[in-house]
């Protein structure tokens, strides 16, 4: 009886917090692709990290951030991040750099508003087209070259378990080895908890966050990306572990 309760209140939660993530897009939205349409490219990315916040705040999501102040957004980084929620690019967009550009599927273009706003804020990926994905690697290096950050999920897609860690892809590894941009890595440990990947049902509550890093590529020749490729595997499910010492979600 207690579980059907609180799935009939998860449902109810999660209408609630749709509506106002739809609200502060009306609202905020015009305002960006205004600022997209006559070139104020910089001014349109604050858009998306206020309706981030909007959207936390009224879901009832709390961050509880540990370490990121030894992160200096300053230099160009690679901030990596679990993917294992639709709560991800918020929790993701409230704790990085303005100018960060995120790696996003391609299929988002097909978003209305969204995919105008994708096209020239951040960065679309046809992740199986194995040619796009060499373009986009260039893209990525100038994005670095130019000075400014990236944010990607080496998970590639949301991970719903049972294993708490998916397998890396390659992209931030050969990146960071090839431009010596280090990288940084937050763990949203729990935020399955709050939002399992294959699930639209919210749970309001705290998301516990580490930060970890920088980590520099120096002590790496390329042909060793697959053992720094593993340390940072191994550092982020260490921080799973402590939510998950089974190393599976289980059925929270």
């Amino acid at each position: 009886m207690k579980k059907i309760l609180f799935n009939i209140f998860r449902f109810f939660w999660t209408i609630w917090g749709g509506i106002m993530f739809f609200v502060s897009m009306i609202v905020l939205c015009p305002i960006m692709f205004l600022l997209v349409a006559i070139g104020k490219y910089e001014a349109a990315l604050h858009i998306p990290k206020m309706v981030s916040h909007c959207t936390l705040f009224f879901c009832g999501i709390r961050l509880k951030v540990n370490g990121r102040e030894k992160i200096d957004d300053s230099i160009p980084m690679i901030y990596i991040f679990n993917h294992h929620s639709n709560l991800d690019p918020f929790v993701s967009s409230v704790q990085t750099p303005t100018k960060a550009k995120l790696l996003a599927k391609a299929e988002i273009l097909k978003y209305p508003g969204f995919g105008f706003a994708l096209k020239y804020l951040h960065i679309p990926v046809k992740r199986e087209d194995r040619r796009d994905r060499e373009r986009v690697l260039q893209i990525m290096t100038g994005v670095i070259e130019s000075g400014n950050s990236l944010l990607l999920y080496p998970e590639g897609t949301r991970n719903s378990g049972p294993d708490i860690l998916k397998p890396f892809r390659r992209g931030a590894f050969k990146l960071s080895l090839e431009t010596g941009a280090p990288i940084v890595m937050c763990t949203a440990a729990n935020i399955h908890d709050k939002m399992r990947g294959d699930s639209v049902l919210l749970t309001p509550g705290t998301v516990h966050c580490y930060w970890d890093g920088p980590f520099y590529p120096d002590d790496y020749q390329p042909d060793q990306m697959e053992a720094y490729r593993q340390m940072i595997w191994d550092k982020m499910r260490e921080r799973m572990l402590v939510h998950y010492p089974d190393g599976f979600f289980g059925d929270k």
